[in-house]
C-alpha cells in the first residue's frame, strides 16, 4: 500500500516538474517576445520620427531625391510646352506670310488686270471717238461741191420727216456699193408734204425718184469725187428744203443733231405757205443715228427685212431692278412678322409628361421653350399677370450687387431694368458690395434710380484674398499657367478671387447674413417680362430654398477636378445626397451586373448584349455551320471591335459622371440660411484646402449646385420659368400666359423714363398656349436658351415630372431577352446567324 502510494507521488511530481519546465520555458518565450516587440517598435518609431524630422528640416534624401525628381518632369514638360507653343507660333507665321504673299500676288494681278481692262476700254472709245470724228470730217468736207449739196438735202430732207432714225428702215435691194439707200415712210411723207402745200419749184422735182441717193454720196465722199448731180439745186452755196429755204449742209446737220438754239425766221418769198418746224433730237436719239450713219458709210449690208434699228434693251443688273427690292421687301416683312407674332407650327398644349421615353431623335420636334410642364413638385408662382401686392408684408430680404466703381453705367442698367419690371412695386432694399470703398459720386448716382433703401459695404481683404498660408508665387504660377492654356478667365486672378468670394465668404457678409433671402443681381443684366408677385413670400409660403431662371454647361476645362474631390467629400464625410443630386450626373441609368461601367445608355447596352449573344451562338455552332451560314456583318463586327482599341469612357467616381451642369448664379435667390450651414461651411473649407480656387479655375456656379444636389430635395428648388432675364449673350424668355393678362399701372413713386425701351414694353408680346410670362417682350432676336443644345432644361423637366420612375435595368434579364430574340432570328433565317447592325436601329 505505501508502495503504491509512494509511485503516485513520484508520478506527480514529475508531472509538475514538467509542467513548471513548460510553464517556465513559456514565460521566457513571451518575456523575449515582447523585449523583442518594444524593441522593434521602439526601433521603427525612432526611424520614423527621423524621417519626419529630416522632413521638416528639408534634409531627407529619398523625399529630395523624389523632389528633385518631379522638378525635373516638371520641367521637362514645361520646356516641351513652351517648344510646342513656339513651333506654333512659328507655324501660324509661315502661314501668316505665305497668305500674305499670295494676297500680294492676287492683288497685283487683279491690278494688271485692271489696268489692261481699263486700257481695253479706253483704246475701244477712243477708236469710236475716231471713226465719229472721221464721219463727220467725211460729212462736213466739201460742201460746195455737188455731192455735199445732195448730202445736206437729204439731210434736210430727213429733217422734215419729223422722226427719229431709228423709225426709218434701210431698203434691202439697194446695197450700198452700187445702188441707193431708200426710205419708204420718209418718201411717203414729203409726197402728202408736196401734195398739200408744195409751189412752183417743188414741182419741179416731183419728177426725181422716191428714194435719196445717200449711200453713193457717202462713199464719193469719202473718195474725194466731187461729181455733179442730176438732182442738185441751181444754188452753189445752200440747199433748197423744198419750202424754198436755203440751208447750209454744216449748219443743217449742227442743228437736226444739237437741236436749233434759235430758229431763224423762215424765207416765205417762194412758198405759199410758212416753211415747217425742223424737230431736232433727242440725245439717245443722236446715237441711234450716228449709228446708222456709221453703218451706212461702212457699207453694211442689210437683211431682206430690215430690222429695226432701235437698240436692244439690255436687263439692268439684279440689284438694281424694282422687282427685286419689292420682293426682298415682302419677305423681310413676312419673316419678321412671323417671327414676331410666331405662327409657326408649335406644339403648344404638349405636356412633358407626354414625351416621356421619346428618343432623342424624335425629342427634337418639341422645343423645350413650348413644352407644358405641370407638375406638382415646381410650377410657376403665378402663370400670367395679377395685382401686385404692395401693402403685403415684406420678407426680409435685399438685391446685392457685387460691383467696382468702374462698372456704374452697367449697374445703373441692371437697377433700371429691375426696378421697370420689380421694385417699383415692393420695393427691396439694395446692398452693393465692393472690395475697395465706393465713390461719392457711385453713391449718388445710384441712390437717383430707386426709391428703396441703398446700403453700401466693404469685403473685408481675408475674405477676398487667398489664404496667407498658401504661397504666393505657386498661386502666381498656377494663374499664368491657366492664362497660357487659354483658359477662359483663368489668367485673371481677381476672377479667381471673386468666385472663391461667392462661394464661402459672401453669405457672411453683415450685410447679407442679417437677411433671411437674397436676389444676386449682375451688373449689365436685363429683365424682359413684369414680375407682379414677391417671389421671396411665395418661396416661403411654398418651402423653397434655392431658385434659378437659367441652367446650362460649365466649360471642362475650368473644373477638371472639381467632382473629384466633391465625391472625396462624400465619402469621408458620410453624405447622404438628395434626389436632386441626380440632376447632375450625365448617366442616371442604373444597371446591375458587370457591364454598369461601360455603358452610358440602354440602347448602347443592349447593342451590346445583342452582339456578345450572336457571338457566343456562333462559336457553340462552329463545328457543325457550313460555308455560307455566317453572316458578313457579324464578321465585320467581330474583326472591327478586335482591330479597334477600347473605347475610351469618361472618367467616373463611385460609378458616377459629372454631367457638367450648373445653375447660373448671375440669377439666383436662395436663402442665406442654406449657404451659412454646417454643411456647406465644411464642403467649401475642405475645397478651400484642396488649393483648387487657384490651381484651377473654379467658379462659384458649380460649387453652388453640386451643393445644392447633395443637401436639398427637388421639391426644395424652384425655377422661376416666368422671369424673362438675360445676361452677356445667354438669356431666357418666356411667351406670354393667354388670359391672363393685365394692363400695366406704375407705381405711384415710380416715373418711367420716356425712351424706345419702355415704347416697347408697354407693347408686350402676343399671349400664347404654353405661355407662363406677363407682360413679356423678348428681343426679335432672341435665342432662347432652352432650346440650346448647352441647356439642361430638359434634364431638369424630366426630373420633376409627376410620372417619371428611376430607370433600372437588370442584365440577367436582358439577356434572356436576347436570347431568345436571337433564337427566332436564326431560325427565321434558315439556320444562319445575321447581324444587321445596332439594337437602336433594328428597334
Amino acid at each position: 500500500m505505501e508502495d503504491s502510494k509512494h509511485n503516485a507521488n513520484d508520478a506527480l511530481n514529475k508531472k509538475d516538474k514538467r509542467r513548471y519546465q513548460i510553464q517556465s520555458r513559456l514565460s521566457k518565450m513571451t518575456l523575449a517576445f515582447s523585449t523583442e516587440r518594444d524593441n522593434y517598435y521602439r526601433s521603427m518609431l525612432h526611424d520614423l520620427q527621423n524621417t519626419l524630422s529630416t522632413m521638416h528640416s528639408g534634409t531627407n534624401e529619398v523625399f529630395l531625391e523624389s523632389l528633385r525628381d518631379f522638378e525635373e518632369t516638371r520641367d521637362y514638360e514645361m520646356t516641351r510646352l513652351r517648344l510646342w507653343e513656339e513651333y506654333q507660333v512659328q507655324c501660324v507665321e509661315r502661314e501668316f506670310h505665305s497668305d500674305l504673299v499670295e494676297a500680294k500676288t492676287e492683288h497685283n494681278q487683279m491690278v494688271r488686270l485692271v489696268k489692261e481692262k481699263l486700257q481695253e476700254n479706253l483704246a475701244k472709245k477712243i477708236k469710236a471717238l475716231k471713226e465719229d470724228k472721221i464721219l463727220l470730217d467725211m460729212i462736213n468736207s466739201n460742201t460746195s461741191s455737188s455731192s455735199s449739196q445732195f448730202m445736206a438735202n437729204s439731210m434736210t430732207n430727213l429733217a422734215f420727216d419729223r422722226r427719229s432714225l431709228r423709225k426709218r428702215d434701210i431698203h434691202p435691194s439697194h446695197h450700198l456699193d452700187t445702188e441707193e439707200v431708200s426710205d419708204s415712210g420718209y418718201t411717203s411723207s414729203l409726197k402728202r408734204r408736196r401734195g398739200g402745200y408744195g409751189s412752183g419749184r417743188d414741182s419741179g422735182r416731183d419728177s426725181r425718184p422716191n428714194h435719196n441717193i445717200l449711200g453713193r454720196g457717202f462713199m464719193e465722199a469719202e473718195n474725194g469725187h466731187a461729181t455733179s448731180n442730176a438732182y442738185s439745186s441751181n444754188d452753189e452755196s445752200g440747199v433748197n428744203n423744198g419750202n424754198g429755204t436755203d440751208i447750209d449742209g454744216y449748219e443743217s446737220l449742227n442743228n437736226l443733231i444739237f437741236g436749233e438754239k434759235q430758229r431763224e425766221k423762215p424765207n416765205t418769198r417762194h412758198n405759199a405757205k410758212p416753211g415747217d418746224k425742223i424737230t431736232s433730237l433727242r440725245p439717245e436719239d443722236v446715237d441711234e443715228d450716228m449709228e446708222v450713219l456709221r453703218a451706212v458709210a461702212n457699207g453694211v449690208k442689210k437683211r431682206e427685212t430690215a430690222p429695226s434699228l432701235t437698240p436692244k434693251r439690255t436687263r439692268p443688273p439684279l440689284y438694281k431692278s424694282r422687282r427685286f427690292w419689292s420682293c426682298i421687301c415682302v419677305f423681310t416683312i413676312l419673316y419678321v412678322y412671323l417671327h414676331r407674332f410666331n405662327l409657326y407650327p408649335d406644339v403648344a398644349g404638349v405636356n412633358q409628361s407626354d414625351l416621356l421615353g421619346l428618343p432623342s431623335s424624335e425629342l427634337k420636334y418639341y422645343p423645350v421653350s413650348r413644352r407644358v410642364s405641370k407638375s406638382h413638385r415646381d410650377f410657376p408662382f403665378k402663370v400670367g399677370c395679377s395685382v401686385p401686392a404692395v401693402d403685403e408684408p415684406r420678407a426680409n430680404a435685399a438685391l446685392v450687387v457685387l460691383a467696382r466703381n468702374s462698372e456704374l453705367p452697367d449697374v445703373i442698367a441692371s437697377m433700371k431694368s429691375l426696378e421697370r419690371h420689380f421694385n417699383q412695386w415692393f420695393n427691396y432694399p439694395w446692398v452693393f458690395l465692393n472690395d475697395e470703398p465706393f465713390t461719392e459720386e457711385f453713391k449718388e448716382k445710384v441712390k437717383a434710380y430707386t426709391a428703396s433703401d441703398v446700403e453700401f459695404g466693404v469685403i473685408e481683404p481675408q475674405h477676398w484674398d487667398f489664404p496667407a498660408g498658401v504661397d504666393r508665387q505657386l498661386i502666381k504660377e498656377s494663374i499664368e499657367y491657366q492664362g497660357d492654356r487659354g483658359i477662359k478667365y483663368g489668367k485673371l486672378e481677381s476672377y479667381h478671387k471673386m468666385c472663391r468670394f461667392y462661394s464661402g465668404w459672401f453669405f457672411k457678409h453683415p450685410l447679407v447674413a442679417k437677411r433671411d433671402w437674397y436676389w444676386r443681381v449682375e451688373p449689365k443684366v436685363e429683365f424682359y417680362c413684369d414680375i407682379t408677385y414677391d417671389p421671396f413670400v411665395e418661396m416661403e409660403k411654398r418651402g423653397k430654398k434655392y431658385g434659378f431662371t437659367v441652367m446650362i454647361k460649365e466649360l471642362v476645362d475650368t473644373i477638371p477636378n472639381l467632382f473629384r474631390y466633391t465625391q472625396l467629400f462624400i465619402r469621408s464625410h458620410n453624405v447622404t445626397v438628395g434626389e436632386t443630386w441626380g440632376l447632375f450626373l450625365r448617366n442616371h441609368l442604373h444597371i446591375h451586373g458587370d457591364h454598369a461601367f461601360t455603358v452610358e445608355t440602354e440602347e448602347e447596352l443592349r447593342d451590346e448584349i445583342d452582339f456578345e449573344t450572336r457571338l457566343q451562338k456562333l462559336l457553340d455552332k462552329r463545328h457543325s455551320m457550313k460555308d455560307g451560314m455566317i453572316d458578313k456583318n457579324l464578321l465585320e463586327r467581330l474583326v472591327k471591335a478586335n482591330a479597334s482599341p477600347s473605347k475610351l469612357r469618361r472618367e467616373r467616381f463611385n460609378a458616377q459622371e459629372y454631367n457638367m451642369c450648373h445653375f447660373w448664379l448671375n440669377f439666383e435667390i436662395a436663402r442665406t440660411s442654406l449657404f451659412n450651414s454646417t454643411e456647406y461651411q465644411a464642403y467649401f473649407n475642405f475645397l478651400e484646402n484642396s488649393g483648387g480656387f487657384y490651381a484651377e479655375r473654379w467658379g462659384d456656379a458649380p460649387i453652388h449646385s453640386l451643393a445644392v444636389g447633395m443637401f436639398l430635395e427637388l421639391d426644395d428648388v424652384h425655377y422661376f420659368r416666368d422671369i424673362g432675364y438675360k445676361h452677356s449673350t445667354l438669356g431666357h424668355c418666356p411667351a406670354n400666359a393667354r388670359g391672363k393678362q393685365l394692363p400695366y399701372e406704375a407705381a405711384e413713386s415710380y416715373t418711367a423714363p420716356k425712351s424706345l425701351r419702355e415704347y416697347l414694353f408697354e407693347r408686350p408680346d402676343p399671349a400664347r398656349l404654353y405661355g407662363v410670362g406677363c407682360r413679356c417682350r423678348c428681343p426679335t432676336n432672341h435665342r432662347e436658351i432652352e432650346d440650346s443644345l448647352s441647356s439642361c432644361m430638359n434634364k431638369w423637366f424630366e426630373l420633376i415630372d409627376d410620372n417619371y420612375t428611376e430607370s433600372v435595368v437588370d442584365l440577367a434579364v436582358v439577356r434572356r431577352q436576347h436570347s431568345v430574340e436571337v433564337q427566332d432570328d436564326i431560325e427565321r433565317h434558315a439556320g444562319q446567324i445575321v447581324y444587321d447592325g445596332p439594337w437602336k436601329k433594328k428597334k
